[in-house]
């Protein structure tokens, strides 16, 4: 379940308002319709954050995304993993859109870095928009089953290794380098990077923040549907244009 978290102001009569300010009146939850989604609004009220962990903390120890305002204390905590696991998701897009681009004018090569071996999944979508992928990791039973499909699906698959790769195009490391070194002069989308969306970059549907709570970041709304439902939309949306080497380059302008 997908819970926007907010606070408000206390209404009602003098005892009300006075249970408020001590933090003794229980949040509200109230459904929110959210593009096409059903969430909740969970609202606080009264100037006191500290009524906030007692009730917040069931619903993320049983899997609940909670995307907070930023009159709610616990804001950062909640939004930041969110935010920096979609923009993950959208760097990924991005460089898919720039290898699939230059795919029809020569033969484009990547090296995915993932030392925890999460990333199975995105090597079987740069599987299918070039012809050339490698994986570094140092868990690399972890991309069996990707090497069976897409052996199966696109008649070729991903090379893995232990921290050693040829020379290529572009390099994903959507959780960072690591302790490995990237080739000098080619674009590396990382947090640890060249290239990666700052903030501002992500993209956000366009309907989604006139649905918000007020004072909550649209960023991080659009990385709490992506979390909670895996809209087709989020999962596929990549920015128009991020910067590297000092301007704003799309797609088809990274991999010349």
């Amino acid at each position: 379940m997908l819970f926007f978290v907010s606070r408000q102001k206390p209404t009602g009569g003098f005892r009300l308002r006075r249970r408020a300010r001590r933090g003794l009146l229980p949040p509200a939850v109230r459904a929110l319709p959210l593009c096409g989604y059903w969430a909740a609004r969970l609202e606080f009220f009264g100037p006191s954050p500290a009524e906030e962990t007692p009730y917040l903390t069931p619903y993320r120890q049983r899997g609940d995304v909670l995307v907070a305002a930023q009159t709610v204390a616990a804001a950062p905590a909640f939004n930041a993993p969110l935010v920096a696991e979609y923009a993950r998701r959208q760097c990924a897009n991005f460089c898919l859109r720039a290898l699939a681009a230059a795919e029809q004018r020569r033969r484009a090569s990547v090296v995915l870095v993932d030392e925890a071996g999460l990333c199975p999944g995105v090597a079987a979508e740069l599987v299918a928009a070039c012809t050339a992928v490698t994986v570094v990791t140092a868990h690399p039973e972890r991309y069996e089953a990707c090497r069976r499909y897409t052996r199966g699906r696109y008649g070729s698959e991903p090379v893995v290794s232990r921290w050693q790769a040829p020379p290529a195009d572009l390099v994903l490391a959507p959780y960072g380098c690591g302790g490995w070194t990237p080739p000098p002069g080619k674009p590396v989308a990382a947090p640890d990077g060249s290239l990666f969306p700052a903030a501002g970059q992500l993209v956000v549907p366009g309907e989604l923040p006139r649905q918000l709570p007020a004072d909550t970041d649209p960023e991080a709304a659009a990385a709490g549907l992506l979390a909670a439902f895996r809209p087709q939309e989020l999962m596929r949306a990549a920015p128009d244009r991020l910067t590297f080497r000092g301007r704003p380059v799309t797609p088809t302008e990274l991999l010349p």
